[in-house]
């Protein structure tokens, strides 16, 4: 079974994740910025605990690694989940919000990449699995900026993925459409009363009513130990539906020029 490290667990995608892998007799690590919020998760299971990491944060970042691989000797599997987004119209966001949304949707997730790596690679083996959205691969108005961090996160999961074959290291990007998340109630407000876009307002009301139904997050956290846990996983696990559905085609398509980028640049057998 696998040693699992969760970012974002307090709530949502995260928690439920860490619940089902420990569920399934995985060794879990569910990190949150904010221990107050665990509300009991380290009780749940003798194979899950939780530990601080704020993944905008360097040594919070280090510190949960490090107490990772002296607890446990290793980490096979990171989930990268730990996500904040704020809508509105790009020319309005401020400058503040948008380095925000990069620095916990990218910056934070790559750098922690970077953390576990020498572990993956002294053992010879991993899995990186990137939480992205539909907004990874596509954009729609009001969610510009938001989906900009997405695209950037989808690309670096990629990108490694062909990079680190030669250790047998994969990274897969497992895309949700709209769930009930707290991404979605703790959304960093943005909205500006002058604003020169009066349609965004609407945009953001008809998307908070279009997931404020979707509770059941069962089919994103099976894509994500699906994800995890492949022998051969795909590029990309598409979760959802409405919206995300028009992308059912993106993906595959994707998958197979992935394929064909993967086998280009294969190592030699060793």
């Amino acid at each position: 079974m696998a040693v699992v490290v969760i970012t974002g667990c307090s709530t949502g995608f995260g928690r439920a994740a860490a619940l089902a892998f420990a569920e399934a007799g995985h060794t879990v690590v569910a990190t949150m910025r904010d221990l107050a919020k665990a509300d009991g998760l380290g009780q749940v299971s003798p194979l899950l605990t939780v530990c601080q990491l704020d993944v905008v944060d360097a040594d919070s970042r280090r510190a949960a690694v490090l107490t990772t691989l002296e607890r446990h000797g290793r980490i096979d599997v990171l989930v990268n989940n730990a996500g904040i987004s704020s809508l509105g119209p790009a020319e309005e966001m401020p400058d503040t919000i948008v380095r925000a949304m990069f620095e916990t949707n990218f910056f934070g997730p790559f750098a922690l990449i970077k953390d576990v790596l020498p572990s993956m690679v002294h053992n010879d083996t991993g899995r990186i699995v990137n939480v992205t959205s539909i907004g990874a691969l596509l954009s729609s108005g009001f969610y510009s900026v938001y989906c900009s961090t997405k695209h950037a996160l989808d690309a670096l999961t990629m990108g490694i993925d062909i990079e680190l074959q030669q250790f047998g290291i994969r990274a897969v990007s497992v895309v949700p459409g709209g769930f009930n998340t707290s991404i979605v109630a703790n959304r960093i407000a943005a909205d500006r009363p002058e604003t020169l876009y009066p349609r965004a307002k609407l945009a953001i009301e008809a998307y908070e009513e279009r997931v404020g139904t979707r509770n059941d997050l069962t089919p994103v956290t099976e894509a994500i130990i699906e994800a995890s846990t492949a022998a051969e996983p795909a590029a990309r696990y598409l979760v959802g539906e409405g919206t995300t559905e028009l992308l059912v085609g993106v993906v595959a398509e994707g998958e197979r020029i992935h394929q064909v980028l993967r086998d280009r640049d294969a190592p030699e057998a060793r």
